[in-house]
């Protein structure tokens, strides 16, 4: 069957929804996850660049990968570099800012973007997903950090439109670069923020201080650290000094429409908190019966409260928990991999908890003590100490953003 192309007509009443952009690899719209037959697109998303809502594709629905992408080749060498495309019968829209490649663009050659997106929407099903392609990050000895640019190019695109509620950008940004190419990074994680909209980052897979990255060290994102919960244990190599730990492991959308990989990563950590985030969100956007966008800078309302970006955080870290020491068990992987012991090496919690995991541990369940927490029921408070920890370091992340940012 060729695919469609047109631009549909959107419908007639949006009802609550929620949002989540992302700039990674691509993504596969064929897997099966990410079906949602008989959806439609909202009304309200339009590029506010264009004034235009997305164009539609309509995708071959059966075989392989290849055979469905065989089938659609001509769509998907024809896609145009800065459009926005939503794909009918999924829950994604998506956009690339790369040039052509064998593949088209879009179309995600390295399954990173697809395992992140596969993340979110297994721990918030109903979250709209929009996929920004940018160019890979280059390897270490590279000089010229072009897809720094394009990234935040990517970033601040998502930032301007008012229907996008939360970012959740698992950049493989290798090592910690030369200060100036975080420049256009910041300004555009920034802008999102100051938007009204959630940012969450990885703090990276290498045992050093966010703090001092520029995507999970600026004081206005979220950093999401690594653990593996069935160990409940700190992942040893993930990056330190974070807001919260999620998932290092994660069993995501692979390359054919009904596979599952095991993924491994802070990559899959930050999306499994914006994915806790966005399910929070949509779940008071119903209780209240929004239909329509909230105020500029509002997500959403409860109690009759206008609930921005703090509130969320708040939410999000109280509601985060802390494991005990005596709880490490090092063998005890649920993955169907016998190589986990090796390649996931962990460490005990310490009776200090927040030291490793921030404010805590964030589960795919998380989300429903967050929203007891919005509609005015906290969880047990965390020790005194825990937070006269996390606000020296959220003191020193402001303190170091401000002179170098």
């Amino acid at each position: 069957m060729e695919p469609i192309e047109s631009h549909p007509q959107p419908s007639a009443e949006d009802a609550a929804l929620v949002v989540v952009g992302a700039v990674d690899t691509g993504i596969n719209p064929y897997h099966d996850q990410f079906q949602a037959p008989g959806i439609t697109l909202p009304k309200r998303f339009v590029d506010v660049h264009t004034g235009k809502p997305p164009i539609a594709l309509r995708l071959a629905q059966e075989g392989t990968f290849d055979e469905r992408w065989t089938s659609d080749e001509r769509m998907w060498m024809s896609l145009e570099k800065g459009a926005l495309y939503w794909f009918e019968g999924t829950r994604i829209l998506a956009m690339s800012l790369n040039e052509p490649s064998p593949d088209g663009r879009i179309n995600d050659g390295g399954s990173h973007g697809t395992e992140v997106a596969s993340t979110l929407r297994t721990v918030s099903p109903e979250a709209w997903v929009v996929m920004i392609q940018a160019p890979n990050f280059p390897a270490r000895n590279d000089t010229t950090f072009a897809a720094f640019d394009k990234a935040a190019e990517g970033i601040q695109w998502l930032a301007e439109q008012p229907w996008i509620d939360i970012l959740s950008l698992s950049l493989g940004i290798p090592g910690n670069p030369p200060a100036p190419v975080w420049d256009a990074l910041e300004a555009a994680t920034r802008a999102a923020v100051q938007a009204g909209k959630v940012v969450v980052f990885p703090a990276g897979n290498e045992p050093s201080a966010s703090i001092f990255q520029g995507t999970a060290g600026p004081p206005w994102v979220i950093s999401a650290g690594g653990a593996e919960p069935s160990v409940q244990g700190e992942h040893a190599t993930a990056s330190k000094l974070v807001d919260v730990v999620a998932d290092f492991t994660r069993v995501a959308a692979g390359r054919e429409p009904d596979e599952y990989n095991h993924a491994h990563g802070t990559s899959f950590s930050a999306p499994e908190v914006a994915g806790n985030i966005a399910q929070a969100l949509l779940g008071l956007r119903k209780a209240s019966n929004e239909t329509s966008a909230e105020p500029p800078g509002v997500l959403c309302v409860c109690n009759d409260t206008h609930l921005v970006v703090h509130d969320f955080r708040e939410a999000l870290n109280a509601s985060a928990v802390y494991w005990n020491t005596t709880d490490w068990d090092p063998l005890n992987y649920t993955s169907t991999s016998t190589l986990d012991f090796l390649f996931n090496p962990t460490a005990p919690i310490l009776p200090t908890p927040w030291v490793q995991m921030g404010w805590g541990y964030v589960g795919n369940d998380t989300w429903r003590t967050m929203v007891d927490f919005l509609q005015g029921h906290p969880p047990p408070a965390k020790p005194d100490a825990a937070k006269q920890y996390m606000a020296a370091y959220q003191a020193a992340r402001e303190a170091y953003w401000a002179a170098h940012g």
